[in-house]
């Protein structure tokens, strides 16, 4: 099925789908409308009373610091209603037409919140950084041209600390795909984004560790207390122990080559990591070069990095962009962009399926 035959098919079936949930959206939209412009009106009524009685002060009280709260929350409200009310209505449009999509392609589930890729998938990969929170939002399963395939709306992320001194990192937003790949494959290749730093199962927050060790040492320096120089020396043998595990991931990774690939514009904007440079150039062709470009593309994205590891590869591709949207409040639901650009998303990895299965049964 081409792209664009595999668009208009199933554009037609969902159709019928989203015209009766058009009326809905408009309804929606009317609501929405009134209550907006009502909140928008009374904070303008608020906002002029505040500026008048600011006007009159010669000092303030802890009333007018209470009404200066309440002016700056409601305005963050109003500024952050439309885009509450576009994603729960886009939340509930999916749900409602999912089943009559997965219809149109053969073996396909569609789910939500499931962790269908472990932990371990995922360090073995080499793709992410060390994390310790998972957001999962749409999965897919199912096989194309008979390759299974697993997709994944994940966000992954670093949570250091608690209360005043919580810090938190984004490892990882996007989109995970993997699927078998039945090529040997003698040792492990990565092609990264250039300057992507969150990979290799990197330890994060040294930096914070060391800033907040220098912090420490100044107190004692100043107070001279020992419960200071306890948490000095707790700090000076965890930041150790930090220092030697990135060392021993630095010392792995010195061993594996950056390899030089015949596109300019490739190496340019990837980096390619394996142990065998003549294994690197069998896998990576220029064929898997092209379509590694689409899912870019696709997704909207200039970072994406895959990994060829002990029979499988893995795709992350990073987006803030809420993926796989079949509509949403503001924008008709009959537009066959929105569908479009759902449908691209979708078709540019079940492209990529395409390429190494005739890749395996061409034995290129």
């Amino acid at each position: 099925m081409s792209n664009e035959t595999g668009f208009i098919k199933i554009y037609n079936k969902i159709l019928p789908i989203l015209k009766s949930a058009e009326s809905d959206r408009k309804k929606e939209l009317l609501k929405f409308g009134i209550l907006e412009f009502l909140l928008i009106a009374f904070f303008c009524f608020v906002l002029i009373d505040y500026i008048n009685n600011f006007l009159k002060l010669s000092k303030y009280d802890d009333f007018f610091i209470i009404i200066t709260f309440f002016v700056f929350i409601l305005g963050g409200f109003i500024i952050a209603l439309p885009f509450l009310a576009n994603s729960s209505f886009a939340k509930s449009i999916k749900a409602s037409c999912r089943y009559h999509i997965i219809k149109c392609f053969d073996n396909l589930k569609w789910s939500f919140s499931k962790d269908i890729f472990t932990d371990d998938e995922k360090r073995e990969s080499e793709l992410f950084s060390v994390y310790n929170y998972k957001k999962i939002d749409d999965v897919f399963e199912g096989s194309h041209n008979g390759i299974d395939f697993k997709i994944a709306e994940t966000e992954l992320l670093d949570v250091q600390g608690s209360g005043k001194n919580r810090r938190v990192i984004r490892v990882f937003k996007g989109v995970i795909i993997s699927f078998p790949y039945n090529k040997k494959i003698e040792s492990q290749i990565i092609v990264t984004t250039r300057n992507d730093s969150m990979v290799h199962n990197k330890l994060n927050g040294v930096w914070a560790l060391i800033a907040s060790y220098i912090l420490i040492w100044f107190l004692y320096y100043m107070f001279r207390d020992i419960k200071i120089l306890i948490c000095q020396i707790f700090l000076t043998i965890l930041i150790i122990a930090v220092i030697i595990l990135n060392f021993y991931e630095r010392q792995k990774w010195y061993s594996i080559q950056e390899i030089k690939l015949e596109d300019p514009m490739f190496n340019k904007r990837f980096k390619v990591f394996a142990y065998d440079q003549v294994e690197a150039r069998y896998h990576i062709t220029p064929g898997f070069m092209e379509r590694f470009l689409k899912l870019q593309t696709a997704f909207g994205t200039n970072k994406a990095k895959c990994s060829f590891n002990d029979g499988n590869i893995m795709f992350a591709i990073s987006t803030n962009k809420n993926l796989f949207e079949l509509g949403g409040l503001f924008t008709p639901l009959t537009s066959p962009k929105t569908i479009q650009k759902f449908y691209k998303e979708l078709f540019s990895i079940l492209d990529m399926i395409e390429y190494f299965k005739f890749d395996e049964n061409t034995k290129l």
